[in-house]
């Protein structure tokens, strides 16, 4: 079985598609580049409060992590939608995680998601919802 399945979030399910991953997930990270990088600071002001950890990962990068909730629900709805992710003043890559671990990456300087299995259980969800996975 494979372990990694692309899934295609277009701008009109954007919504649907973080109505389901928030519902289904405990915490989700934001990725943020160290350096000359855009500036995050209304996202991430806005998401401090429900901050759980901070991780650096490949010594370039800090990913936040934070809780699912209707708060931070709020403010990732804000955003337009996942293309957004890795431009301009947004954070890079966006992951969802359950308790069995991350079951969704997006890995937005490669411009791909992806549905992590096992991890993934809400893969009839997204199917039921026309999400394309393959």
């Amino acid at each position: 079985m494979e372990k990694y399945k692309y899934i295609s979030v277009p701008s009109d399910k954007w919504r649907k598609f973080v109505d389901i991953a928030f519902n289904n997930s405990k915490y989700f990270s934001l990725t943020l580049f160290f350096g000359v990088a855009p500036k995050y600071d209304y996202i991430i002001n806005e998401l401090d409060y429900w901050l759980i950890d901070v991780e650096i990962v490949w010594g370039e990068y800090e990913k936040r992590f934070y809780e699912c909730n209707s708060f931070t629900k709020r403010i990732i709805f804000s955003i337009k939608n996942i293309d957004m992710f890795g431009k301009g003043k947004y954070p890079d890559d966006l992951c969802f995680y359950s308790e069995a671990g991350m079951w969704f990456e997006n890995i937005s300087h490669e411009s791909d998601s992806y549905i992590i299995l096992p991890e993934c259980n809400v893969m009839d969800k997204l199917k039921e919802n026309c999400f394309i996975i393959f």
